[in-house]
């Protein structure tokens, strides 16, 4: 059996000059987050269904690293709209409220009041700390006598504490009574919750519910998302592959699978040694020009499942609804001002059309002009008399208030009437060529 698994080996070492694992990878994107697998002091394992760019890649199930500080900063930087907007966050700062835990409505930094200790340090000598906690005290020290560290307090009350020190690289030569805190007052004091604080609150509150925890990887819309940047993009993946099997086909390209030893590591058994070579021997036939080809040839012959197209076009329908409603909304707010303004002028627009049409229609009055929408103005003339003489006898004629009769009543109005159509007719010329304009730079 020995010769078979050198000989095997041998292979194995072959193919690894030519194959690395990435030469099979493609690329996908994060879809849902599933389930909190780890938290650590270094990353939380998340649980995701991930799927290929293309519209017919297949999906996979993949745990994702999130590190430590991407996840921090995520959180630091819209803590606010997180307690709000996500019912996993509310719940979570519910518990750490009863703590006396608050937020900052304008810097969203996560503070927590409490009774504080603060005195004076001292070491053989007058005070060198003022107003400090004893934390404070001791890494005031540190910072100042940094050859030696405190080992342990062998004095401990509510006023007053000792510490001994010792050499930080030998652990030996203590001095006693070492360094020394003298309280002088305890408040209450509204103080930040360190970061660190804040994540361990986070990693506990994550493992009571692992798979309810995946919401905070995921934002609250009526389409769920992962929340940017928490994920990596894109995601490298084998489809077809799982994440187990994947392992071991790296470990098969760079020779180390054994099938002799159970208890030693990198064993499999014969059957799945097998199962992995024939894995690698149809991957790597897709990655050669002929392999690839066949591939585009095989997606040609077995084109999208109907349940597959109905996915596809049901996202796209969503992707587009929830933009043409947020474009709307904007556009809607957009223009709100100036709506009530545009329906006035369209109103006004409209009667002048009317009246321009019924104008020729209407035969000018005889007596006096009644219109619905303007009183038109009367003519003030008055009758003028007409004075004769002849010798010694003189006489006083007019014609009786005909004259200006007529004027005051039909002929004023008439003249006015014909400017207002002319104005009319100008502020109708003036209107369309501006509704025109305003039309085309919308």
């Amino acid at each position: 059996m020995r010769p078979y698994i050198i000989l095997l080996a041998a292979a194995v070492t072959f193919s690894a000059s030519a194959l690395q694992i990435g030469d099979f990878f493609q690329n996908a994107e994060v879809i849902k987050a599933n389930s909190v697998k780890v938290v650590n002091d270094a990353l939380i394992k998340v649980n995701t269904t991930i799927k290929g760019y293309a519209a017919n890649a297949p999906y996979a199930i993949k745990n994702i690293d999130v590190p430590k500080p991407t996840f921090m900063s995520h959180v630091k930087t819209n803590m606010k709209g997180l307690v709000k907007k996500n019912a996993w966050y509310a719940a979570w700062f519910a518990t750490m409220a009863a703590a006396g835990w608050a937020i900052d409505e304008l810097t969203g930094q996560v503070s927590q009041t409490t009774i504080v200790n603060r005195g004076d340090c001292f070491y053989n000598q007058p005070p060198y700390g003022l107003n400090l906690t004893p934390s404070q005290c001791v890494d005031l020290y540190h910072s100042i006598v940094p050859s030696r560290k405190v080992t342990k307090v062998f004095q401990d009350t509510e006023t007053y504490k000792t510490w001994v020190t010792c050499n930080a690289s030998t652990g030996l030569d203590c001095a006693s009574p070492g360094l020394k805190w003298s309280k002088k007052t305890s408040a209450s004091e509204n103080l930040p919750i360190s970061d660190q604080a804040l994540y361990d609150s986070l990693a506990a509150y994550m493992m009571q519910d692992p798979k309810a925890a995946a919401d905070a990887f995921m934002v609250p819309d009526a389409w769920p998302y992962p929340y940017p940047h928490i994920f990596p993009d894109p995601v490298k993946y084998i489809p077809g592959v799982s994440e187990a099997d994947e392992a071991l086909l790296d470990a098969l390209i760079k020779g180390q699978l054994q099938t002799t030893n159970p208890n030693a590591a990198n064993y499999v058994t014969p059957e799945k040694l097998q199962q992995l070579q024939q894995l690698l021997a149809q991957l790597q036939q897709g990655i050669t020009p002929e392999g690839e080809a066949g591939t585009l040839n095989d997606n040609l012959k077995s084109p999208l499942t109907q349940a597959q197209l109905e996915e596809t076009l049901q996202k796209e329908k969503e992707a587009e609804t929830k933009a043409d409603q947020e474009a709307a909304t904007k556009a809607q707010e957009a223009l709100a001002p100036a709506e009530g303004a545009l329906d006035k002028l369209a109103e006004d627009k409209t009667w002048l059309e009317q009246q321009i049409t019924d104008a020729p229609l209407q035969a000018p009055p005889s007596q006096g002009l009644n219109l619905p929408k303007w009183v038109w103005p009367v003519g003030n003339c008055k009758p003028f008399p007409v004075t004769f003489e002849i010798s010694n006898m003189s006489a006083t004629a007019n014609d009786g208030g005909a004259f200006c009769r007529n004027y005051n009543e039909v002929y004023h109005p008439l003249i006015y009437w014909f400017m207002y159509m002319l104005l009319a007719l100008y502020l109708f010329v003036l209107w369309h060529k501006t509704m025109v304009q305003v039309v085309g730079a919308r």
